[in-house]
């Protein structure tokens, strides 16, 4: 087990998923903690079989992936793995790893652990036309949108209880959090009569050939008028004009989303879990 940076934790992730580093969006997310991040590599006679990331300072969810082509981690190794990430946290991970995280977290932390979601990874696989961008009239929003962009963070918080499964257990500034989010990502708005109806995030930078979408919302009085494909569709332009490869997350459980992703080219590419640890 050792610490590893940001380029050794990208090569891996490329061998991990046989140069298709895009079917898990471990090292890219929207911000890292306030002390920056940490990653991890799960070795076997100086050959890794699992490799792990976390944002350092903050509660954010460890994010883990294994070798597709080698056996599994055993509970003991994870546990390893979690205890050189930080204390007790989120996890999400490959499906099939969650009973191993599971017995890993009481070994590492002394807390069972939880399925708070199950979700799907989605990969980009439409052709590479970024013109089919902004075709809803999108545009990238400004420091003169944050009470905009913090009332649809507020408004897409409490129908999908996102910061509550992504570990932030305090109340929520949506004002600051719009601040962060402008200045580490990239979010796409589409106005009507002059005021937002939706609204996306990506990456500012892409990571390991691959950017994630996410926090994509539409206002319910426009909703099932194409606005979510169309936000959608804008990043999917800028991230495809850069040379990296889309990539998104939803819940199985949203049939919806799932839909409406397939119709834009994406493929399902892994199914994982997100465990949440028990309390004392």
């Amino acid at each position: 087990m050792r610490a590893c940076s940001d380029v050794e934790l990208e090569e891996e992730v490329r061998r991990i998923h046989g140069g298709r580093p895009e079917r898990f969006s471990l090292p890219c997310s929207f911000g890292t903690g306030p002390d920056g991040k940490r990653h991890a590599l799960l070795q076997r006679a100086g050959t890794t079989v699992c490799v792990g990331s976390t944002s350092v300072g903050d509660r954010a969810a460890r994010l883990i992936a294994a070798r597709l082509d080698r056996p599994r981690p055993s509970p003991s190794e994870l546990a390893d793995l979690l205890r050189q990430l930080g204390g007790p946290a989120p996890m999400v991970l490959s499906a099939d790893l969650g009973p191993v995280a599971g017995e890993a977290a009481g070994m590492a932390w002394g807390l069972g652990v939880n399925p708070r979601l199950h979700l799907a990874l989605y990969r980009y696989d439409g052709p590479p036309d970024p013109c089919r961008a902004n075709r809803s009239g999108s545009r990238r929003a400004t420091r003169e949108d944050v009470r905009a962009v913090a009332d649809f963070m507020q408004a897409f918080d409490a129908e999908t209880d996102y910061h509550s499964w992504s570990g932030s257990g305090d109340r929520i500034d949506f004002t600051e959090l719009a601040e962060r989010s402008l200045e580490s990502s990239v979010l796409h708005l589409i106005e009507q009569g002059g005021r937002p109806v939706a609204i996306g995030q990506r990456a500012r930078t892409s990571s390991a050939g691959q950017n994630r979408i996410g926090s994509v919302y539409v206002d319910p009085a426009h909703r099932r008028r194409g606005l979510g494909a169309s936000v959608v569709m804008s990043l999917v332009g800028e991230i495809l004009a850069e040379g990296a490869v889309p990539c998104l997350f939803t819940q199985q459980s949203d049939p919806a989303s799932n839909g409406l992703y397939r119709t834009l080219d994406f493929t399902e590419t892994e199914r994982l879990v997100h465990l949440e640890p028990t309390t004392h």
